[in-house]
């Protein structure tokens, strides 16, 4: 099972591994990988929205502008 989901103007691919009973995803779009899970759908998007903020804090950290968010 796949969905989107959007925040911000950044957009994730989010799946549910039936094997493992987690959902996961990965922010679209950005040069970078980014991943994300939980073990719920409100924990699955509630981690892409701290997977958003981890990622602008560590691009500043590198003195690296974040991939533009559509």
């Amino acid at each position: 099972m796949k969905g989107i989901v959007r925040h911000n103007g950044y957009q994730a691919a989010t799946y549910f591994g039936e094997e493992d009973q987690v959902f996961y995803g990965k922010i679209l779009e950005i040069s970078d990988l980014v991943t994300f899970e939980g073990n719920s759908v409100a924990e699955v998007n509630n981690a892409f929205i701290v997977a958003i903020k981890d990622y602008k804090v560590t691009c500043k950290e590198l003195n690296k502008i974040p991939s533009p968010n559509i």
